[in-house]
């Protein structure tokens, strides 16, 4: 029971670290500005840009996808590998699906401020929350196929 605590606890790190680390501060360095605060839920560069706000969701959906892509068609692993795997894939595409629909719903944070810097039409904010429903309920679905076998 503690290693399944353990993983759970380690993939959702994963989200996490992807989304801030991978996502808004290394797009903030890559930009060649400084990252002058990063923590656990906020990240302070002293740029700001659509590119920089889209780069967290985005290093969500990368990671996501690759976790999912290694789990089913990697080579064969450890029941506890496997779901390590699944369980990133689950909590990386699930921050994407929500940074989607809660951001465009509520026009605050990246997605909502991207609309705005790109000058996009405001139904466009439609388009995203179903993009975000869609994205989690396929991804409710792909993983409970690959987590069922995962315990069969």
């Amino acid at each position: 029971m503690a290693t399944i605590a353990a993983i759970g606890l380690v993939a959702y790190v994963s989200a996490d670290v992807a989304h801030h680390a991978f996502g808004h501060g290394a797009a903030c360095l890559a930009l060649g500005c400084r990252l002058e605060s990063l923590s656990s839920v906020f990240v302070q560069c002293s740029c700001t840009g659509a590119t920089i706000d889209l780069a967290g969701p985005l290093a969500n959906l990368l990671l996501g996808v690759g976790a999912l892509g290694a789990a089913r068609f990697g080579p064969p692993m450890a029941t506890s590998g496997r779901l390590l795997l699944l369980l990133a894939a689950a909590f990386n595409l699930f921050y994407f699906a929500g940074q989607l629909v809660a951001g465009a719903a509520t026009k605050t944070d990246g997605w909502a401020w991207s609309l705005q810097h790109f000058r996009l039409p405001a139904f466009t904010q439609y388009g995203l929350v179903a993009a975000g429903i869609f994205t989690y309920l396929v991804t409710m679905r792909l993983l409970a196929v690959q987590l069922g076998s995962v315990y069969s």
